[in-house]
């Protein structure tokens, strides 16, 4: 399953607020901070290639959520994981971005490595039958060969 996340060629933050239409109560936020500093723009869309590479393995239906670290701050995202994210940017600096949470635990900051959004995608899911009737649901039934 291919998600949009933003519009084709834009940056999330370009698109800052912007979701896919896609949902089953697992929902990706990739946090930006191309708002505050342009060049970080690759990063965020390596990020967005990594986290649909993620959806697509898992086979779970997801909402993919962008938006900039000021909106993140400002009501985005729940008060103690925004201020998490100011003390990190305070910290380290705005290259630390983009964060990328799946249900709002922290999955990386910075682009997340494939392994690790498969496993936070996986934990959300609760388990591989609910990944499984995902699949299903969102292909179709099965014709063909038995096990």
């Amino acid at each position: 399953m291919k998600l949009r996340i933003g519009r084709p060629g834009r940056a999330p933050s370009d698109d800052a607020g912007q979701q896919s239409d896609d949902s089953d109560g697992t929902t990706v936020v990739i946090v930006s901070g191309a708002c505050c500093f342009p060049p970080l723009r690759a990063f965020d869309l390596e990020a967005g290639r990594v986290v649909d590479a993620a959806i697509t393995e898992v086979g779970l239906p997801a909402r993919v959520v962008s938006m900039s670290t000021s909106q993140a701050y400002y009501g985005g995202l729940p008060r103690a994981l925004a201020e998490e994210g100011k003390r990190v940017r305070d910290t380290v600096g705005i290259t630390a971005f983009p964060a990328v949470l799946v249900n709002l635990e922290l999955v990386s900051y910075g682009v997340p490595t494939l392994e690790a959004v498969v496993a936070a995608l996986r934990k959300a899911a609760g388990s591989s039958a609910d990944i499984e009737a995902a699949a299903v649901a969102t292909s179709g039934p099965q014709t063909g060969g038995t096990r």
